[in-house]
């Protein structure tokens, strides 16, 4: 039986199926097959076994599609002449548009920022490049900045010709027989992983070898996770791979088999889904918001004009298709806009605004369901932080980082969560009930109880836990790297 069979009860809450999904994953990558398939791409591209193999059960996780109960058919055996002609055009096509480097060796740096999509992504690491003596960014698009060391470095195109061509003659002569055989044997097509294992392969191997290495390296997403970035890292010399905690950690397709040196978690207890969901981490450093250290040092007139208008602002998640982990994720979701729009009914005194993040796209049913309501829209350019550190609001959400973020500002922020089933973001414990409102009724009471309250705190419970104070988050990650250095 081929193990795509597998699939989770959408009706089991997702805190109990996770743990399921992943015995299923470590289970299949148990076996002979997968094994020996491993210890060959180790052995060909003297990488560790066991970077390998978390890599490995990370790619699996992440082709589950959690909202269909299935994986991805691209790993059917019938799949396999596809992508066997796919693996080959690949590397047709990086050979095409590789590059000869001649001689010329990376350049060395103190830090090294990887991932950075775009310019405001170097500013939010801005206090914290300030703080090193070199830096390099690694960018996967064009930026251009002037007082930053920017290596811009597309996926497929610019790869070390000389490595290439090495990566080419080894895939030729085993690399594709082994890819073959153990599909067989798994009875799953491994050429898919294959091909992402070797796009991470060269992709990092150039960057290393030719652009850009550091003694440190750090992400703003953690969520993409690499094993095999991490092992070439220090193949060239690196010492510590590290990632700050951007969000909650989501127990679905993004959330599993992560592998870090240094965690940099947002709070005391919000790193503890990395272990439950296969994840290799070395140390949890609680450090607080990189992104609330940022947003709240660059002050928004507007938004903060904004603050005496509102008394109830929700802070909204952007509806992505693998949110949808249980039966019931789309009738909670929208059932809480619900409790919005009865309560700036039943309350027509308070004013009740809706904040979704900038990139956000207009939801039809949303609109709907508030359109003869007294929920207000506001501006989704405006900065969200600055609306919601006053003690006379309070905040509300589904599920979205930011109410840990105020909570760990000593600030209250309400989790609606319709039966609580919202385990793929929040807390399943019982100490997390302060802060969730489960029914209606209940959301109607605890709102009630903190705007006729302006002074109320979270008393008797630990806000860091959910998050520490922000505003020194890039001095305590320099801190403990430098003394991890002196330490070595």
């Amino acid at each position: 039986m081929s193990w795509l069979r597998f699939n989770h009860d959408r009706d089991l809450a997702i805190s109990d199926s996770v743990p399921l999904f992943i015995e299923y994953i470590d289970n299949f990558s148990s076996k002979e097959a997968s094994q020996k398939w491993l210890l060959s791409y180790s052995q060909r591209y003297k990488l560790s076994k066991g970077s390998l193999e978390q890599q490995y059960k990370n790619i699996l996780a992440e082709s589950y599609d959690f909202k269909q109960s299935h994986f991805l058919n691209r790993f059917s055996k019938n799949k396999i002449p596809k992508y066997i002609f796919q693996y080959f055009s690949y590397l047709i096509y990086t050979l095409l548009f590789s590059k000869s480097y001649s001689k010329s060796k990376a350049r060395e740096f103190e830090l090294l920022i990887d991932g950075v999509e775009n310019e405001l992504e170097v500013k939010r690491f801005s206090h914290l490049i300030e703080k090193f003596s070199s830096t390099a960014i690694i960018s996967t698009s064009p930026i251009s900045m002037k007082g930053y060391d920017i290596f811009h470095h597309s996926k497929r195109k610019g790869y070390s010709r000389a490595i290439l061509l090495k990566v080419i003659m080894k895939e030729l002569f085993q690399g594709f027989f082994f890819h073959l055989y153990y599909s067989f044997k798994a009875k799953v097509n491994l050429f898919p992983i294959a091909c992402r294992m070797l796009e991470q392969y060269l992709y990092y191997s150039t960057i290393f070898n030719h652009i850009a290495i550091g003694k440190f390296l750090i992400q703003e997403r953690h969520y993409n996770t690499n094993s095999i970035r991490n092992d070439l890292f220090k193949k060239y010399g690196g010492k510590l791979v590290t990632t700050i905690q951007k969000n909650i950690i989501f127990s679905g397709h993004t959330g599993f088999y992560y592998d870090y040196d240094v965690f940099f978690s947002l709070g005391r207890k919000t790193a503890y889904r990395v272990f439950r969901q296969g994840g290799k981490i070395g140390k949890v450093v609680p450090v607080g918001s990189k992104f609330m250290e940022f947003y709240c040092s660059n002050r928004n007139d507007q938004a903060s004009e904004l603050q005496n208008k509102y008394d109830i602002i929700y802070y909204g998640l952007n509806l992505v298709f693998f949110h949808n982990c249980y039966s019931k994720y789309e009738e909670d979701y929208y059932e809480h806009f619900k409790w919005l729009a009865k309560f700036s009914i039943k309350h027509p005194h308070y004013k009740v605004g809706i904040k979704h993040h900038p990139n956000n796209t207009q939801d039809l049913k949303e609109k709907e369901i508030i359109k003869d309501s007294k929920v207000e829209r506001i501006d989704q350019r405006l900065n969200s932080y600055n609306l919601g550190l006053n003690p006379r609001i309070c905040n509300v959400s589904y599920g979205s980082t930011i109410g840990f973020e105020f909570i760990g500002e000593g600030y209250q922020c309400i989790f609606m969560d319709p039966g609580n089933r919202n385990h793929g973001f929040l807390p399943e414990e019982d100490s997390f009930n302060h802060w969730r409102a489960t029914n209606y009724e209940e959301f109607e009471l605890k709102v009630l109880e903190v705007l006729n309250n302006s002074n109320c705190k979270p008393d008797g419970h630990s806000s860091e836990d959910y998050c520490m104070k922000s505003d020194n988050v890039s001095e305590g990650i320099y801190n403990y790297l430098m003394n991890m250095e002196m330490e070595s």
